[in-house]
This record gives C-alpha cells, sequence and structure tokens, in this order.
C-alpha cells in the first residue's frame, strides 16, 4: 500500500502500525486528513483505571489531528483494533466539533462542574460509538 500523502510518522512509530493505520484510513474515508502519528510516554491512566494506549487530538474543520500511540505497544490483535479506535474518533470528531460549538455559542451557562460532566458523558458516549462501529465494520 502506498504512504498517505498527508499521513506523516515520528522515526519510531513501527511499521506495522503503519500499515495498520494507513489500512484503517483508507477503510474509514480518512485520505484527505491530514495526520500526524508519534509514539509518546502515556504513562498516565484514566479515571476508570484502564491503561491510556493512544490519544488523539484533532481540529475537525481543518480536517488536521495529531495521535499519540504509548512507547512500546506490542503487534497484538488488541493493540490493532486500539490504533483504529483512534482512527475512528478522527472519523466522527466532526460531530464532536459541532456539539463544542454549540456549547459556545448557544448562550448556555453550565458550571465548571456541569462541564466536567458533559465532557465525561460526551467522551463516554463516543467511545461507546466507536467501539459499537469498529464492532460493525469489523463484523463482531
Amino acid at each position: 500500500m502506498a504512504k498517505l500523502s498527508k499521513f506523516t510518522y515520528a522515526d519510531d512509530v513501527p511499521r506495522w502500525m503503519r500499515g495498520e493505520l494507513e489500512r484503517a484510513a483508507v477503510r474509514y474515508g480518512l485520505q484527505n486528513w491530514a495526520i500526524d502519528f508519534a509514539m509518546a510516554p502515556l504513562d498516565g491512566e484514566d479515571t476508570d483505571n484502564w491503561t491510556v494506549m493512544a490519544t488523539t487530538s484533532v481540529l475537525a474543520q481543518y480536517k488536521k489531528g495529531v495521535v499519540l500511540i504509548r512507547h512500546g505497544l506490542r503487534r497484538t490483535a488488541k493493540n490493532k483494533r486500539e490504533l483504529r479506535h483512534e482512527l475512528m474518533h478522527v472519523l466522527l470528531s466532526r460531530i464532536d466539533h459541532a456539539f463544542r460549538q454549540w456549547l459556545d455559542t448557544s448562550g448556555v451557562r453550565v458550571t465548571p462542574q456541569q462541564e466536567e460532566m458533559l465532557n465525561r458523558l460526551w467522551a463516554d458516549a463516543e467511545d461507546e460509538v466507536v467501539e459499537h462501529l469498529l464492532d460493525v465494520i469489523e463484523g463482531a
């Protein structure tokens, strides 16, 4: 498979990851996105005690993103799925962007606690949808 021209990889991103990411990107229609991939320590855990394997930051309106992947991630089916999971977040980022635009411009006032709760609810719901879509796409 030819390298997607708008994807850039740090030198330490393994070849197997690049292949997995590019196959998924084509499958998800992300060829026109500019996405940078890099390895990172990612030593923290999220609030549910799940080890963070990768994180994604996206500017949906510009079709740009950054995916940081935990150093030392081995080539397993679970980790390959985690990479596809992150790209699915890129695919869904336009919906997230629209929600945040509305929240910022609607005039609805929320307290910091309410904003934290909204962000958590949104993130949990998005993760559930991502996992469901992966199951549907991959025939699980």
